[in-house]
């Protein structure tokens, strides 16, 4: 089934980070497309508390949900600033087949999503 990572803004970047690593994904440099993997941007404000987290398609652009709209596609930098704040972390998993097991499960990747 495929569970979503629920979390209001707010708290240390450290604690997004640990959700994160509970579901499978690894500390990563920078935002370079891994083609067998799902990457996620992590952005934190001026005090280090995380706001917005953005996860990458496989086509090397960057997916968000703004607040109550919908979903959107977009680059990644130019989302930085007041709003969001700045990219302090990227994480990745390894990109999972979404085609239906021996066992008639469904494997899912992660879906991610923030309230504000």
């Amino acid at each position: 089934m495929n569970q979503p990572i629920d979390f209001f803004r707010g708290g240390p970047l450290a604690a997004l980070q640990a959700a994160f690593a509970a579901i499978g994904d690894a500390p990563r440099a920078d935002e370079d497309l891994e083609v067998d993997g799902e990457k996620v941007a992590l952005f934190i404000d001026g005090s280090g508390e995380y706001t917005h987290a953005a996860r990458q398609l496989p086509d090397g652009l960057w997916t968000s949900k703004l607040g109550n709209n919908e979903d959107i596609s977009h680059e990644l930098r130019p989302l930085e600033g007041d709003e969001y704040g700045r990219i302090a972390a990227f994480m990745s998993k390894r990109r999972q087949s979404r085609f239906p097991l021996s066992s008639g499960r469904l494997q899912t990747n992660y879906n991610l999503r923030t309230r504000v």
